[in-house]
């Protein structure tokens, strides 16, 4: 398409409506309505959204009405939803421009520009997302698991981590922006002008990131498990930072899909699963961000607190009355006074997970402290 732009328009016209790729031997284009699976990443993106603005909401919460405060990782955390709303618009753009899991040869060349602009906006807001939000998730851990002014082995594992993600993303924008010189040649490729080898650039950056997201997930667990306390709390705990697993296994499809993909053959049908592959990751970058704070917004300060306590109580009240009212209705005159054995118990709230709802706040770390939890019955949890 070098001397596209010398055409006259009807021609160019006649060019950009042939399919984006000859169909195989025996098989023929089809623009009005290809087969694709659009039903299966509405779904997917249905319940991303739904799961991340739930965890997001939670937070925000907890940090604005329990907490009363924002710290730097809540700001460089909730920016990363704006690069989120670009992965959605990318999502949106994909499915009615060309959509998922659909043929090359069932796409028109002018689609197929169209979703190479749509590709490069995913791989920035993929880059942007992961710079910001895993930044926050780092500077959040050392908070929680390093004392004030410690310089302990976690300290200087999560500094590495941290610089180590900062140099991997902004070299991967710089190098999505530059991969064609100028930029525009992606999705206008009669420009004058030249492209690196994209699949390197994506593969690299794909391998960085599986082994971040792995060496993330691993980072705290010693530390959850080295704590004094009962081992379903430990757990509870762990699995609040081990929600990164799913993270591990999105990293890896990414990877496996850029390997795949063959950007000489059926590119549009093989980015639509890479392109999944990193929504759901980025999402769940988002709920790994969020999650050690969501557990405070169902502390004994919270409305939700609130809410389930009530709803608990009345509950009760309406199980109470209607055993007297069956009661009264076998004919039997004599009133069954209710059995209560030992003290009434505590209408608990959830909080096994919360990690005795002070680790996960903006105070020192846990390392090398006494941690005395705000319920009179919880016991005191001492680090080692």
């Amino acid at each position: 398409m070098e001397n596209f732009t010398s055409y006259p328009a009807e021609v160019q016209e006649q060019i950009l409506s042939r399919p984006a790729r000859e169909p195989p031997e025996g098989r023929d284009s089809n623009f009005i309505n290809p087969s694709n699976h659009n039903d299966m990443a509405i779904a997917v993106m249905v319940l991303c959204m739904t799961i991340v603005t739930a965890f997001g909401l939670l937070r925000l919460y907890a940090r604005l009405f329990i907490v009363q405060k924002l710290a730097l990782e809540d700001y460089i955390g909730f920016a990363a939803y704006g690069a989120y709303s670009g992965a959605v618009w990318v999502m949106i753009q994909y499915m009615y421009t060309g959509g998922f899991l659909v043929h090359q040869w069932d796409i028109q060349v002018r689609h197929l520009l169209h979703l190479l602009y749509v590709l490069l906006v995913l791989r920035m807001s993929y880059a942007l997302l992961m710079l910001l939000a895993k930044t926050a998730i780092l500077i959040e851990w050392t908070r929680i698991f390093v004392p004030h002014g410690t310089r302990n082995t976690f300290f200087w594992a999560t500094q590495i981590a941290l610089v180590t993600n900062i140099l991997v993303y902004v070299i991967g924008i710089i190098m999505s922006v530059v991969s064609c010189v100028p930029t525009e040649k992606i999705w206008e490729p009669w420009l004058e002008g030249r492209c690196f080898d994209r699949k390197a650039i994506d593969v690299t950056t794909a391998a960085f990131n599986l082994f971040l997201d792995i060496y993330i997930l691993i980072l705290p667990q010693r530390f959850i498990w080295s704590l004094q306390m009962s081992r379903p709390r430990k757990i509870g705990v762990s699995l609040i930072f081990s929600i990164g697993l799913l993270i591990v296994i999105c990293a890896a499809g990414r990877l496996w899909a850029n390997v795949a993909l063959d950007y000489q053959g059926d590119t549009t049908y093989d980015s639509s699963i890479n392109a999944i592959w990193a929504f759901v990751e980025m999402s769940g970058v988002l709920v790994v961000f969020c999650a050690p704070g969501v557990p405070k917004a169902f502390s004994h300060q919270g409305v939700f607190s609130r809410v389930i306590t009530s709803f608990r109580t009345w509950t009760r009240l309406s199980g109470s009355t209607s055993q007297q009212k069956n009661h009264g209705s076998d004919g039997d005159d004599s009133w069954v006074k209710p059995n209560y054995s030992g003290k009434s118990r505590d209408i608990r709230v959830f909080t096994d997970i919360e990690l005795t709802r002070t680790t996960l706040e903006s105070g020192p770390g846990i390392e090398d402290s006494t941690i005395r939890s705000k319920s009179s019955t919880d016991p005191i949890i001492t680090s080692h």
